[in-house]
């Protein structure tokens, strides 16, 4: 009587047919978690700072109000960084 069983090539051309579509499913997965990742990185970066921004207005009024001078020069940069980092 013959038993029924898998031979060694079935067994390796299944596990060698699951190894393609495991390579080919990996590379999308982990770029969909590297792009999870940098969401989640940026909404708490906005949120930090969104926070930092309420509590700047709250305390000197509207950043239009604030003697900054010109955002793009150095002496401003520095005086936005000086009342942000406060926070």
């Amino acid at each position: 009587m013959k038993t029924k069983a898998f031979t060694m090539a079935e067994v390796l051309i299944t596990i060698g047919i699951i190894g393609i579509i495991a390579a080919m499913t990996f590379p999308s997965l982990i770029n969909r978690y590297q792009e999870k990742v940098a969401y989640t990185r940026l909404r708490h970066a906005y949120s930090v700072f969104s926070q930092a921004y309420l509590r700047v207005t709250e305390s000197n009024g509207p950043l239009d109000s604030l003697d900054l001078g010109e955002f793009a020069t150095p002496e401003g940069a520095k005086k936005m960084y000086d009342y942000f980092s406060l926070f």
